[in-house]
């Protein structure tokens, strides 16, 4: 089964995202990159329900000081391990191409 990576780049999953993932789990090994804050819960940032078939894959970060807009920087190496897997894998796909932690995947 081919494996397709989602690459999430803000704190919450976004809904088209999950869905998209949640629907092509029967086709492909589904699993989405995502950060978490430290102290928060990786369980708990979607909005809609996600398939059992699909395997989450968090990493920690925080956002820029000083600013209002979300630009999570990751702050461990699981950020990094996971983008080795995904480079991997038989497709990626990068929900905004203007963070941070997309760009890293294209370097």
């Amino acid at each position: 089964m081919k494996q397709l990576y989602f690459i999430n780049p803000t704190f919450l999953l976004r809904r088209p995202l999950v869905e998209l993932a949640s629907r092509l789990s029967d086709e492909y090994e589904v699993k989405i990159i995502y950060p978490v804050r430290k102290g928060d819960s990786p369980e708990q940032k979607w909005h809609s329900s996600i398939s059992n078939n699909i395997e989450l894959l968090p990493f920690r970060a925080s956002n820029l000081p000083f600013t209002n807009f979300e630009w999570p920087i990751p702050t461990s190496f699981g950020f990094f391990r996971n983008i080795e897997k995904a480079r991997k894998g038989d497709i990626i796909h990068t929900w905004a191409y203007f963070y941070l932690t997309t760009i890293y995947i294209w370097l």
